[in-house]
C-alpha cells in the first residue's frame, strides 16, 4: 500500500533523515525481525504501515503487534497507520490496534480508516492501494504526529537516561532520524 508514497512521504518530511523499508506483501510476521535486525539505527520515530497483508486474523495480528513494539521498544515513539476497512475483517484488526495502545503507551494510531473513507478518491478501486492525492494524504496524516512528537519532545525537560535513544527536539528537527516500516498490500 505504502510504497508508492515513499516519494510524497520524503517530501513531506522534509529537513528529516528518512529511511523507508518497504516491501511488497510483508505482513506483520517477519516485521519484529526486521526491527530488531535494524535497531541501532531506528531513530526517535518509528511508522509501521503494516495488517493488510495478515490475513485478517485479529488475534494473530495483536500478537504480531505486541511482537513489533516489543522490538521497536518502550523509548522511541511508534505511529502505526490503521487499515482502511476494505475488507470485513479489517474493525477487528484496527480494534486490535486500540487495544495495544493500552499495553504500549508509546504507540499513536495515525487514523488512515477515517481519512480514507470520507475520502474514497485516495485509493483505488480496490479500496486499498493509494492514488496519487492518496500518497500525499498518506504522507500529511504520518506527518502530523511526528510533528507533535517534535513539539512536545521540545517542551520536555525531564533527563532521559544516557542509554535512551531520543535527542533534543532542536537537533532532530533539521535532519534527524525518522524511520518507517511499510508493507504494501
Amino acid at each position: 500500500m505504502l510504497l508508492g508514497a515513499r516519494g510524497a512521504l520524503v517530501a513531506g518530511l522534509a529537513g528529516w533523515s528518512v529511511t523507508v523499508w518497504a516491501q511488497e506483501g510483508l505482513s506483520t510476521l517477519g516485521a519484529a525481525s526486521i526491527v530488531r535486525a535494524s535497531h541501532a539505527v531506528i531513530g526517535d520515530v518509528v511508522v509501521v504501515a503494516l495488517g493488510n497483508n495478515d490475513a485478517g486474523d485479529p488475534t494473530t495480528f495483536g500478537q504480531r503487534v505486541d511482537g513489533v513494539m516489543a522490538a521497536i521498544g518502550p523509548v522511541r515513539r511508534a505511529i502505526w497507520v490503521n487499515l482502511r476497512t476494505f475488507a470485513s475483517w479489517v474493525p477487528a484488526m484496527n480494534q486490535q490496534l486500540v487495544l495495544a495502545q493500552g499495553r504500549w503507551p508509546n504507540l499513536q494510531i495515525a487514523d488512515w480508516n477515517a481519512v480514507a473513507a470520507s475520502n474514497p478518491e485516495l485509493v483505488y478501486g480496490d479500496g486499498l492501494h493509494l492514488t496519487p492525492d492518496g500518497q500525499v494524504a498518506m504522507a500529511q496524516l504520518i506527518g502530523e504526529p511526528i510533528a507533535g512528537f517534535v513539539r512536545s519532545a521540545s517542551t520536555t525537560t525531564t533527563t532521559r537516561p544516557p542509554s535512551g535513544p531520543i535527542r533534543a527536539a532542536g537537533r532532530r528537527r533539521r535532519g534527524g532520524p525518522l524511520r518507517a516500516l511499510f508493507g504494501r498490500g
